[in-house]
């Protein structure tokens, strides 16, 4: 390297110490303002973020409570009055059919309110709520027989037993589902 390139450089190296000392605290705080407003700005953004997702989640959390309270509510009344159905077709009742009228009424509006939250609700819960529904229709549809035969007896006792399974496991998924949306809803 020729001589004269390396006491040029030698110049600038000396120029630079002999400056840098008057420079080094501006660019220093420069960069250090700098830095303090991007993770400001990054922290307020990051704070409206969160706040918006839980307002969402508490909104969302609301909904999804009522449209289960509304299904629920609609699935009991079927429930019962399948249980009562059942328990009036065993003992040969005479109301049987003034039984069968009404929880059938209450078959359709169960099915109703399914079928409208269906697209709204956990895909896992429609689908145990419509075996619910297609159950207690399958009960409604024994015919009232004077006095039933022990095997009739048996099938449509497996039914109930099968009605009220599936009503148990549901309350359960549900429990669970809901409970879960209170701990998204809670970080």
């Amino acid at each position: 390297m020729p001589e004269w390139i390396a006491d040029i450089l030698k110049q600038a190296a000396a120029i630079i110490l002999a400056v840098s000392p008057l420079l080094i605290p501006q660019i220093r705080d420069f960069v250090a303002k700098k830095i303090q407003l991007s993770f400001d700005k990054a922290l307020e953004d990051r704070k409206a973020i969160n706040a918006r997702i839980i307002d969402i989640s508490k909104m969302q959390f609301e909904k999804e409570f009522e449209v289960y309270r509304e299904i629920s509510r609609a699935v009991a009344f079927l429930v019962y009055g399948s249980d009562f159905f059942f328990n009036r077709l065993v003992e040969n009742k005479t109301d049987v059919e003034f039984v069968r009228s009404k929880t059938l009424e209450s078959l359709v509006c169960a099915e109703k309110i399914v079928g409208e939250n269906a697209p709204f609700i956990q895909r896992e819960l429609a689908v145990k709520y419509r075996k619910i529904l297609g159950k207690c229709d399958e009960l409604l549809r024994i015919p009232k027989e004077s006095v039933l035969s022990e095997t009739q007896y048996q099938i449509v006792k497996k039914i109930r037993d099968e009605i009220i399974g599936l009503n148990e496991d549901i309350e359960n998924s549900l429990r669970d589902h809901l409970e879960s949306l209170k701990k998204i809803q809670s970080t």
